[in-house]
């Protein structure tokens, strides 16, 4: 039986330690919300829409540790789930994610408009995650040009910076391919916000316009098994989006790549 709450009833004798083995997470799939310009990526649990740290606070540009801090303060329930990706991740119920917004709204700590734009208040983001969020989720893709057919390829790690990326090396035209789990895994991101900035036109158009190509194809390792990838460049491309959004760790791997050269980077051990 899932567990959906950190409790205390192990065999260790501090109860904040949790042996993974012995708790089974519950399984969460991402999910993409979306109103006009503004992008929230999120997990759906049991037909109902969670939240991790990140994902109520990099939309709003706040530290995921102040999210913390209020939420640990007024004692919101926490849940322990299992990313797609196996990863072991907490996430809070949206009414934590409304309670925390409404804070910062009504003491002035954020600004009134999430875009640009000043298209999108978000004190109207909030109105329509109370009054119907499901509207706001978006129906599931398959990306762009996506081929139906698989592809066989070897991974190897590479090393960027102080970052580690799995690179997958196609065996038949010898392509280098990220998954794109990998892809925005690595700058903390989710594949749930690659697919609301491809389903924008108009950022599709601006990152087509620098070169991205959008194709998406099924690549086939022995460990991982099927996945859905991107290009190496298209990946970097992804990267620079994000870069230029304010996004620390994709500023970083960028860098590290253009020091480094990106072809010293790819040196394949097979």
């Amino acid at each position: 039986m899932a567990m959906t709450h950190l409790i205390a009833q192990t065999h260790h004798t501090d109860p904040q330690i949790i042996d993974d083995d012995f708790l089974d997470y519950p399984h969460v799939d991402h999910i993409c919300l979306q109103l006009e310009e503004v992008t929230l990526g999120a997990y759906s649990l049991d037909n109902q829409i969670v939240f991790s740290l990140r994902q109520m606070s990099i939309p709003i540009r706040q530290s995921p540790r102040q999210a913390q801090q209020f939420i640990e303060e007024n004692g919101y329930l926490k849940i322990w789930v299992t990313t797609p990706s196996q990863r072991k991740l907490t996430v809070y119920p949206l009414k934590s994610l409304l309670a925390y917004w409404k804070y910062l709204v009504s003491d002035n700590l954020i600004p009134a408009y999430l875009d640009k734009n000043q298209t999108v208040s978000l004190k109207q983001l909030i109105e329509q995650l109370e009054k119907d969020p499901n509207q706001l989720i978006q129906p599931r893709v398959n990306l762009i040009n996506q081929d139906s057919d698989w592809l066989q390829a070897t991974p190897t790690m590479i090393t960027i910076g102080q970052s580690q990326l799995e690179i997958l090396k196609t065996e038949d035209d010898q392509e280098f391919r990220v998954s794109l789990s990998a892809a925005m895994d690595a700058i903390g991101s989710s594949v749930a916000l690659l697919v609301g900035i491809i389903n924008s036109r108009r950022k599709l158009k601006k990152l087509k316009a620098k070169g991205f190509s959008g194709k998406i194809l099924f690549c086939y390792t022995e460990t991982e098994g099927i996945m859905k990838t991107m290009s190496l460049g298209d990946c970097l491309q992804i990267w620079e989006y994000f870069a230029l959004k304010g996004n620390t760790k994709a500023v970083y791997l960028l860098s590290s790549c253009s020091k480094l050269g990106i072809n010293s980077l790819l040196k394949f051990k097979s």
